[in-house]
């Protein structure tokens, strides 16, 4: 045991490194340290259920590989999730993990057109409950309300609507006694003399056929000093008759709530607490059964085995999702550790939104699934291990701000669409070619294949949004390259627009090139140049137009309208939420309707005035004879004489944007919309 705790130190610091570093893990774990011969599995071998195959291909915790996901019923999914023991505040490791299940949910139910009924089941009397009312000298109830309440609130500010029933242990007490008993009936569990009850793990294994520990004898006590703590079931206690047994029913003690029972007065062991609260609503067989990966041993595989004796089944839950853990610097986050952030510390300098898109962006299982694809052969102690050490994510400032960056990403991209859709005429009547035909629509296309087959592949969302990401900024480079950027050209003495804001877009080799990272800047920005200044730097140059698709026909609207709609929808199935650029009910511009129903008006003569002066500035006015009959110096010198006009355009377009109101500008027009700004109060909740 000693080398192996010296072997898994020095793995751990490899596992901080690289991808080299988990394979080396991989390989060093297959060469078979056991504990005892074998592990304290109480799981029989899985069984693929028969029922509704729903074309979806899921990660099971209990067989480490993916399997098809078969519900009991078609087109119905049972779901139970292990919810908070309610001790203190919950953190960004538990928001992680309830933001993940969530996001499938949403799939499951809006995607797959699946009904799912989900429950969660809430610890409210539990050693830790205990302990803390008893430091404030509080009532247990007082204690695990406030911080339930909290729990509730903080996942309302994460945008994690409830599940559809909620069940707390105190509640259910009676419906625990009765699983209790069935299972004494069943020859599964044992009285001993303090009142308490435990589970017979080892009278369960002979029934399954499961194997028993090398060494077993019924005389067997937890005081042998040659059982390891991975063996252990449930904490310590000199009446238990094996150390792999597990309490059901604990006896009472001074200073702890307790209710009557026909073994004694006492309180629900808390492994038995979500298995009798979960078969009272689902009965002997559960298609879903979810929570974060350190429940899944001991507790699942107790539960698990609680149920299958109870009910004598092969298999009670079918398939068992876990959600990988959240690190700092390479440690689980943990109340136990102290190095915690909560969720109302997070939403203080990020959105709910962020980290929204932070989960999304990495795999519920972090990587687990990846590692067993590659090994498939781990044994049992090297996949716990793996498991503690791998099935990380990292948080943390920088990747919180790349999730912000990708989220400005997409709000500009349906920002500068939705702008490019009013200034464009809603019929393409120019069109040459079918829409279908068009780059921005076989991208969509691409893109729509790629994210259907990764939600099937384990709810992949890591890739998913790996191509949407990838679609946005091909549409952002589509709608800048072709409808933004239109510059003077040395053959034609034609001066179109250049919006001033994509500063992104850099002067290459005489062309103008999108310069911008998938995680670019966001829009709205503030212009670090006039429009004179850039299009006085570009005069000098020999530029020529870059190719528009729209002059051999092609236009656009239908192709822009598409992809903003099809981002625009897929970003609300997965709970995120992006300003439409639409003035709604839920804006929080507080203003009185009759100053609200005129508002486009007033704005639509301030982009006409504004128009007409920097028309006027850019010698747009001037008859085309007139224009043609200059020379460039002459042209250079009245911009110059006009260039005051076109700065105060840029100064009314920022102090627009200073109070949420962007502006944009195109070939022949501009148009105005509402900021993402508006929202991000919102996003954010209270912080009390």
């Amino acid at each position: 045991m000693h080398n192996l705790y010296k072997s898994s130190k020095v793995l751990r610091v490899l596992a901080k490194h690289s991808c080299v570093a988990d394979l080396i893990l991989s390989q060093t774990f297959s060469s078979g340290y056991t504990c005892c011969g074998q592990p304290c599995s109480n799981l029989p071998p899985w069984k693929k259920p028969s029922g509704y195959d729903t074309g979806i291909l899921v990660y099971n915790t209990a067989t480490k590989h993916k399997v098809p996901l078969v519900t009991k019923s078609p087109g119905h999914l049972t779901w139970y999730m292990c919810g908070p023991t309610v001790y203190d505040s919950p953190h960004v490791g538990h928001g992680l993990c309830y933001i993940r299940f969530d996001i499938i949910r949403r799939i499951l139910r809006d995607y797959f057109d699946l009904g799912v009924f989900q429950v969660m089941g809430v610890t409210d009397v539990d050693d830790k409950i205990i302990k803390k009312a008893n430091y404030f000298q509080r009532d247990i109830g007082e204690v695990s309300r406030h911080y339930e309440t909290e729990f509730w609130q903080d996942m309302a500010l994460l945008d994690i609507p409830r599940p559809d029933k909620t069940m707390r242990v105190t509640d259910h007490v009676q419906h625990i006694i009765k699983f209790v008993q069935d299972i004494l009936k069943a020859g599964y569990a044992y009285h001993v003399a303090d009142g308490s009850v435990f589970f017979n793990n080892i009278a369960y294994r002979k029934f399954r056929g499961l194997h028993l520990p090398d060494d077993f004898s019924p005389e067997t006590r937890l005081s042998s000093p040659d059982y390891p703590d991975d063996w252990l079931t449930d904490a310590p206690d000199p009446h238990k008759r094996h150390p792999i047994d597990f309490v059901l029913w604990k006896a009472s003690k001074p200073g702890e709530p307790s209710w009557p029972s026909p073994f004694g007065r006492g309180r629900p062991g808390w492994h038995i607490e979500c298995s009798a609260m979960a078969c009272s609503v689902f009965g002997e067989s559960l298609d879903v059964h979810s929570g974060g990966i350190d429940l899944w041993f001991p507790h699942h595989h107790c539960e698990e085995a609680q149920c299958c004796a109870r009910h004598s089944t092969h298999m009670w839950t079918n398939y068992w999702w876990h959600s990988g853990h959240l690190t700092i610097d390479s440690e689980k986050m943990s109340k136990s550790v102290g190095n915690v952030v909560s969720i109302r510390e997070l939403l203080r300098s990020h959105s709910a939104n962020t980290f929204r898109h932070f989960a999304l962006t990495s795999h519920y299982t972090n990587r687990e699934a990846l590692l067993s694809n590659l090994f498939p052969n781990l044994n049992w102690w090297n996949g716990y291990l793996v498991l503690f050490l791998l099935q990380t994510v990292t948080f943390g400032d920088r990747t919180l701000e790349q999730a912000a960056t990708q989220v400005a990403k997409i709000q500009e991209m349906l920002d500068t669409a939705q702008h490019f859709l009013r200034a464009t005429p809603k019929v393409d009547c120019a069109r040459s070619s079918p829409a279908d035909n068009h780059a921005l629509m076989k991208a969509l296309y691409e893109t729509k294949q790629t994210v259907d087959s990764r939600l099937r592949d384990d709810f992949d969302t890591a890739n998913a949004m790996k191509s949407v990401l990838a679609l946005v900024s091909s549409t952002n480079k589509y709608l800048y390259g072709n409808y933004h950027e239109r510059i003077l050209s040395p053959d034609n003495s034609s001066l179109s627009q250049f919006d001033s804001e994509n500063n992104s877009h850099k002067l290459v080799s005489g062309r103008i090139v999108d310069q911008s990272p998938l995680s670019g800047p966001s829009l709205p920005s503030k212009e670090d140049e006039s429009d004179f200044e850039i299009l006085s730097n570009l005069t000098v140059k020999n530029v020529n137009v870059i190719p528009n698709e729209s002059s051999s026909g092609s236009a656009g609207y239908v192709e822009v309208a598409a992809v903003r709609a099809y981002v625009l929808s897929l970003m609300k199935l997965f709970g995120m939420r992006y300003q439409t650029g639409q003035v709604s009910a839920d804006d929080t511009v507080k203003t009185s309707s009759d100053v609200q129903d005129r508002f486009p008006d007033v704005m639509q003569a301030v982009l006409q005035y504004r128009g007409a002066v920097r028309d006027f500035a850019l010698l747009k006015n001037l008859p085309a004879e007139q224009l043609k009959s200059m020379s460039k110096t002459e042209k250079q010198a009245k911009r110059e004489e006009y260039s005051a006009l076109l700065q105060a355009g840029d100064e009314l377009r920022e102090r627009l944007h200073d109070n949420s109101i962007i502006i944009k500008d195109f070939k022949e027009s501009s148009s105005w919309t509402f900021s993402g700004e508006l929202n991000k109060q919102g996003n954010r909740g209270s912080e009390n």
